[in-house]
């Protein structure tokens, strides 16, 4: 079976690129970048600047997440363009 890619770089949404904190646990030395619900969500350092290399220098790029589509497309939008991923993997494949 051929396969689309060479080689796809599949990066994990939750708790790798961002990290949501429930109101109940301690601050993190940066600002919120979204809220949901009541979960304050951080991308984390560098998260942008490695997706912007990996989209210049990978031949596949894809995101995973046990989150549903529209949290996810939500998510992406503060760290990359989601139309220019090859690969967005949700709950609800």
């Amino acid at each position: 079976m051929a396969s689309r890619w060479n080689k796809l770089l599949i990066f994990d949404l939750d708790d790798t690129l961002i990290h949501a904190r429930a109101p109940s646990h301690a601050a993190l030395p940066w600002p919120p970048q979204r809220m949901i619900e009541r979960y304050r969500v951080h991308i984390r350092p560098g998260a942008r600047e490695l997706l912007a290399w990996a989209r210049v220098n990978v031949e596949g790029l894809g995101i995973w997440t046990s989150g549903n589509l529209v949290y996810a497309r939500s998510m992406l939008q503060a760290l990359c363009d989601p139309r220019r991923l090859d690969l967005l993997w949700t709950r609800e494949q």
